[in-house]
């Protein structure tokens, strides 16, 4: 493991970190997940095995190294979906939110259908956005769809500056 890590690299951690935490203000109140689109969206580059180093090589004996290394496990590893996974993932429809029964399992008919049309509306943002189309980054824009979160995906800059907020919000509160 590489025992360096540049200023960039150190402020990424941060900011992953804070957002892991915290999670990222929603437009109107409230707050979701940090979630992998975020992610790319934020790491110039960075892949998130370096990620996991840097945090190892900072964090050490400092803070907690859980939610880097949770983060890196779920979202390394991935899948990339090729034209048959697209194709069976389209001939599906999928229902999410479903009310549960008595022993937890969902009950079929009382969720949210997504049809194969706004999976493939969802797919399309992913190509537009010039993010990789793998299982984790189809399931966390499908999540943002479920939830009724935005969409529309900001530059680093946008991010930063939120954050920046988000981080003077939280000193002045007392």
């Amino acid at each position: 493991m590489d025992k360096y890590y540049t200023k960039e690299e150190r402020k990424l951690l941060g900011d992953v970190l804070f957002c892991l935490y915290r999670g990222f203000e929603l437009p109107g109140g409230g707050t979701r997940d940090f979630d992998i689109l975020d992610y790319l969206m934020m790491a110039n580059g960075c892949s998130l095995e370096r990620l996991k180093e840097v945090g190892d090589i900072i964090l050490t004996g400092i803070e907690d190294t859980k939610p880097i290394a949770k983060f890196v496990w779920e979202n390394t590893d991935d899948e990339a979906m090729n034209d048959y996974i697209i194709k069976c993932l389209l001939e599906s429809i999928d229902e999410v939110k479903c009310k549960k029964d008595k022993n937890g399992f969902p009950i079929p008919g009382t969720g949210i259908k997504i049809m194969p049309a706004e999976k493939r509306k969802l797919i399309e943002i992913l190509k537009e956005n010039d993010f990789p189309l793998t299982v984790s980054t189809y399931c966390a824009i499908k999540s943002r769809y479920v939830n009724g979160w935005p969409l529309e995906f900001k530059t680093y800059t946008d991010a930063e500056e939120k954050l920046s907020v988000q981080k003077k919000k939280i000193k002045k509160t007392p």
